[in-house]
């Protein structure tokens, strides 16, 4: 359930953080666990929502070993309007903003023609907010980096190399996958 300031629901928000820390690897691949411990958002859940994103073209997946996800093309590229079509589909805005079931231009309740100019300033503001935009204010206010009391994130690496699996090897010398 959507709060009162917020214009679209939870999962989008969870592709938006989730997509914020593939910005954050550039090109390279990050398994699905790194972004988890990152967003603090169950794991299969997040998969389904990166798929989307995924059929959608934002996000690419790849299976299998040195697999994960990225994003398909520059953060600065991606829009946080297209991120949001991508998990809630593209009627995420509509609705009669009073709950009437049938509210067009022809048969409109008495908040129709404030809403329907708010809503179009408001997706025309999102079709120019970027990914790159949402990450850079992530990097500068800590939103989903480091210790984090709201999403309950650690710092833990989000690269799926040797060097950030260097500390996770097991008692037989081997690391674990």
């Amino acid at each position: 359930m959507p709060s009162s300031t917020t214009v679209f629901r939870q999962i989008a928000g969870y592709a938006i953080l989730a997509l914020s820390c593939l910005e954050e690897a550039g090109e390279r691949w990050v398994l699905l666990k790194d972004i988890v411990g990152r967003v603090n958002v169950p794991g299969p859940y997040l998969a389904k929502i990166l798929h989307a994103l995924a059929k959608a073209g934002v996000v690419r997946a790849k299976r299998g070993y040195r697999g994960g996800f990225a994003l398909a093309k520059p953060a600065g590229k991606v829009s946080i309007a297209e991120i949001v079509n991508a998990v809630e589909g593209a009627s995420w805005m509509g609705g009669c903003m009073l709950g009437f079931t049938e509210c067009t231009d022809d048969r409109a309740c008495p908040a129709h023609a404030l809403c329907k100019t708010e809503r179009a300033k408001i997706r025309g503001f999102l079709e120019r907010l970027t990914l790159r935009d949402v990450a850079e204010f992530d990097m500068r206010h800590g939103a989903i980096r480091g210790l984090n009391v709201l999403h309950g994130v650690s710092a833990r690496p989000l690269l799926n190399t040797k060097k950030a699996r260097k500390g996770s090897e097991t008692r037989r010398g081997r690391h674990r996958v």
